[in-house]
């Protein structure tokens, strides 16, 4: 056992290995994966002397209910670039995610040409869901999606704040939201691209033109769309920089995402389209009223 310091917390060397060994791009410094508190230093175990200090606020911890609204972020480095939503759900502890959050899952994506990038946010719904997300999660397996047939890759985890994830969701302007629309049409139109491998066997994945001219690496079809979602549910409101341009981003997205509805044979990407197009329109309408709808819908 490893003695924490200063909360003066307990850890069994796997944990403490795991918290210590925990790469963090942010730079996030090592937590206690028992309250989440920097640690300090550390020191091994001795029972003659040791008495842990915190017991009590440990259980309390642990039996913190969640408070409506209020989540955790997390950052996950190191993720397979073909990576989606329902793999970062399979691999979480269950019970993580707040039940009542549109959409906790935040796949970065280049909105320039879809590429994915090797780092996620997740919003986890309290400090005790974080906890059990780094006690189970950290530095393990993550696998990867259907371009690399599930492909696992070790992840490390990291707790941020939530200016990181605005900092990340947050455009740089209106061209890089026009070319976010321009990705939610093309996704549409285009196939997946697809992986090839090469003389020495490294996986390539080869650009796709789309019918509307843009050019993508995007790695599942509803990948810009979820961008959309995640700058939706974190930029939201008329004091907004972005809110005009988002307004007519979003009722592009829906109004193509319905285009596409009408005409779509294959019943299984009809069933998850329609999904996706529900899950839009809530978003749509909670930051821009019902009233605002696009009448091609």
């Amino acid at each position: 056992m490893v003695y924490l310091l200063p909360c003066g917390d307990l850890a069994c060397p796997s944990c403490f290995s795991s918290s210590v060994a925990a790469v963090s791009v942010s730079r996030g410094q090592a937590k206690c994966p028992a309250c989440l508190e920097v640690v300090t230093s550390f020191q091994p175990y001795d029972g003659s002397r040791h008495v842990g200090v915190r017991p009590l606020k440990r259980n309390k911890i642990a039996e913190e209910p969640s408070k409506p609204g209020h989540t955790i972020v997390m950052r996950i480095d190191n993720v397979a670039w073909d990576i989606e939503p329902h793999i970062v759900e399979a691999f979480l502890p269950p019970n993580s995610l707040p039940p009542d959050h549109p959409h906790p899952i935040h796949i970065c994506i280049d909105r320039l040409d879809g590429r994915t990038k090797d780092y996620m946010y997740i919003e986890v719904q309290s400090r005790a869901a974080a906890r059990r997300v780094l006690q189970k999660c950290q530095n393990t397996y993550m696998s990867g999606g259907r371009v690399t047939r599930g492909r696992k890759r070790a992840v490390t985890i990291s707790i941020v704040t939530h200016e990181e994830l605005l900092n990340e969701l947050r455009p740089t302007g209106k061209a890089e939201l026009v070319s976010l629309l321009d990705l939610c049409v093309a996704t549409l139109t285009a196939p997946t691209p697809a992986l090839r491998i090469d003389s020495k066997g490294r996986g390539r994945l080869q650009a796709v033109l789309s019918t509307n001219g843009k050019i993508h690496y995007i790695k599942y079809r509803q990948a810009p769309y979820h961008a959309l979602m995640s700058i939706l549910c974190k930029l939201k409101g008329k004091n907004s920089p972005t809110y005009w341009d988002l307004f007519h981003v979003a009722s592009g997205a829906l109004i193509a995402l319905s285009d596409s509805l009408r005409v779509q044979g294959d019943s299984a990407i009809f069933a998850a389209d329609f999904r996706l197009k529900i899950q839009l329109l809530d978003l749509f309408d909670s930051c821009f009223g019902k009233h605002a709808r696009p009448i091609q819908l």
